[in-house]
């Protein structure tokens, strides 16, 4: 056992076991370990309920109940502390019992001793320790594994746009003649050629196992986000001037950072921007905003689209959800939402939404901001 401190509850209501087992913990000479007792099956059942101690050690008799009662009420309780059982009327079937319900050791009085005792302690911390890990690392993966179907869906949803635009651009191309019009050809080609290369980064970037895991959050790193809006608002310059819209970005001068991975977060806001000019009618206008308040940087894109009902505002970041019809836009999988939220939420974030029939929407969100940026990151 380590220096860390060790807190031990004895149930026993036998003063002869009592003071034998007490005597051997002391012969231990553990200077962290804390010794409590209870002598009755109620003061150990509310003791483990409290679960404030590391290593129970429970007699099998407890007045006109049992230490394998104790643990079966424990077992069904859900309750999961290590747990040692004592007892000086060793059967196989008691023992076969009491492992069963989640004992992590079965001693008998009989034959105890110091040294055995200390090493069921220690192998009862141990086992204790190794399920903790195991459970975090299942956590772990269970959350990648969220994080790579989130990204799959992202990629999916993502690949739409690039795909419109080269299908768009190759309509346009098959109705112009190269050796009349040199320049438009240039620019049809041009953003053919950009729309390509945003399909491969996507699929390399989302659909690669290894930077699934480094969208984990341990490897996060700080991100200008002045940056990653700006490159956002570039990629979809053509969008606006071919309905006609209005782009104004609204931008601190002064570069604002967050915790983040440049592509998870690119992901969000081009989400958002594309979703503004899928839904604002020709002519219409998309508002961008960054800045940094309270400790925290908003971003928000306002359109003045046709807006969403009230009654569906609960519902807009729930998945496949759509709270536009088709007479309003092309339509979209209604998993774009749901997909920005959850990587926010991951980044201890929080999603911004207002939207009022007929004038339009507003959506956003707030992240941590980076006060003391790292010299990799400026």
């Amino acid at each position: 056992m380590t220096d860390t401190k060790i807190n031990i509850l004895v149930i026993d209501d036998d003063p002869g076991s009592v003071s034998l087992v007490h005597h051997m913990l002391l012969t231990m000479q553990r200077p962290h370990m804390v010794v409590e007792f209870v002598d009755t099956y109620e003061k150990g059942l509310a003791a483990l309920r409290a679960n404030r101690h590391d290593v129970y050690l429970i007699d099998y008799r407890l007045g006109n109940e049992s230490g394998v009662n104790l643990l079966r009420r424990v077992s069904d309780l859900g309750i999961d502390v290590p747990m040692i059982f004592l007892t000086a009327y060793g059967t196989y079937d008691i023992d076969e019992e009491a492992m069963r319900l989640g004992a992590m050791d079965y001693l008998d009085k009989k034959h105890l001793t110091p040294e055995l005792l200390d090493r069921s302690i220690r192998y009862a911390l141990e086992r204790k320790r190794v399920e903790i890990e195991l459970k975090r690392l299942n956590e772990r993966v269970s959350t990648l594994e969220q994080l790579k179907t989130d990204m799959i869906r992202m990629a999916a949803h993502d690949i739409k746009s690039p795909m419109t635009a080269i299908q768009l651009n190759l309509y346009m191309l098959e109705k112009l003649d190269p050796n009349m019009d040199r320049e438009k050809f240039l620019e049809l080609t041009g953003s053919i050629g950009r729309a390509t290369a945003r399909i491969k980064a996507i699929v390399m970037n989302i659909l690669s196992l290894e930077h699934i895991e480094e969208l984990h959050m341990s490897s996060l790193h700080d991100v200008e986000f002045n940056e990653i809006v700006m490159a956002a608002c570039r990629e979809y310059q053509e969008h606006v001037q071919r309905k006609s819209q209005t782009l104004v970005l609204q931008i601190q001068d002064e570069p604002v950072y967050v915790y983040s991975n440049s592509t998870v977060l690119s992901q969000a806001v081009i989400n958002l921007i594309d979703n503004a000019i899928k839904y604002t009618p020709e002519d219409g206008q998309i508002t961008i905003r960054l800045h940094s308040q309270n400790n925290t940087v908003v971003f928000e894109v306002e359109d003045n689209g046709p807006g969403i009902p009230e009654d569906s505002h609960a519902k807009v970041f729930q998945p496949f959800f759509r709270g536009v019809s088709e007479d309003h836009g092309p339509g979209g999988t209604g998993i774009g939402l749901y997909l920005v939220k959850n990587l926010v939420v991951r980044h201890n974030g929080s999603m911004i939404f207002q939207s009022i029939p007929g004038q339009g929407s507003l959506f956003g969100f707030r992240l941590p901001l980076v006060t003391t940026v790292t010299s990799d990151a400026k």
